[in-house]
């Protein structure tokens, strides 16, 4: 939401809420709220905001803005922000077949980084939830609870890693020409962004730190050959290659 708005100048943002009463949906329209009041934009939910629909009703939802409410998108709302990738996907196929174009028309995001960001027309912007880390610290607090007579329960808040695609209207994964050189400005910067965005093991890192020195030595058939023992190492982990 904060690049849209940012970096997009969104300025009427729609929400798609999921199931009621379900933790992690009503954390996102938790957040859907808080940014729109520290960036002072309108919140306007009896208008804006769905009612809460399953996580595979995406259609229901922008169908309620659309036809119960009479909202038309690019006029009452330039942004459509949707508690999940299934429902952005949902909805967005919906939107599609009514002839709107994303992002032209409208912004669509969503949340969770799953396969579903992946199939409308453009790529969509999204959230990546900070899986692997959520693992490793449960894994660490449970293995501390064990072995404490008397342990001790506290929440942690891990923040989720944005996704910058098309359907928010950039051309590229890293966002604007400023947000790139902000996040690769230097070889450093860019060899930590590349190790970030693929989830490099430690094998893998040692591959990406040498590919980088090897493109900056300009030796083109070593970086090839670097770049497709990658390519293929993580495409067998069934992900896709990030664009940029």
């Amino acid at each position: 939401m904060l690049h849209c708005i940012r970096e997009h100048r969104a300025r009427k943002l729609a929400f798609l809420r999921g199931p009621e009463n379900h933790y992690s949906a009503e954390d996102r329209y938790r957040a859907y709220c808080d940014t729109l009041d520290q960036t002072s934009l309108l919140f306007d939910p009896p208008r804006l905001v769905s009612d809460p629909f399953s996580w595979s009703e995406g259609r229901g939802a922008i169908e309620q803005l659309l036809e119960e409410r009479n909202l038309t998108p690019g006029r009452d709302f330039d942004t459509l922000v949707c508690a999940s990738d299934l429902m952005m996907f949902d909805a967005g196929k919906y939107l599609e077949r009514l002839g709107y174009s994303i992002p032209e028309d409208l912004r669509i995001v969503g949340y969770n980084d799953s396969r579903e960001s992946h199939l409308l027309k453009v790529p969509c912007t999204t959230a990546r939830m900070p899986v692997n880390e959520l693992a490793r610290m449960s894994w660490n607090l449970l293995s501390g609870m064990l072995a404490e007579e008397d342990p001790s329960c506290f929440d942690l808040l891990l923040p989720s890693q944005p996704i910058i695609r098309q359907s928010c209207g950039c051309t590229y994964s890293l966002g604007s020409e400023q947000q790139a050189r902000r996040v690769v400005g230097s070889l450093d910067l860019f060899q930590a962004w590349v190790i970030q965005v693929f989830d490099a093991n430690e094998e893998e890192q040692e591959r990406i730190k040498k590919l980088i020195r090897e493109a900056s030595l300009q030796h083109e058939s070593e970086v090839l050959a670097l770049i497709s023992q990658l390519s293929y190492r993580f495409l067998d982990r069934g992900e896709e290659i990030p664009v940029s």
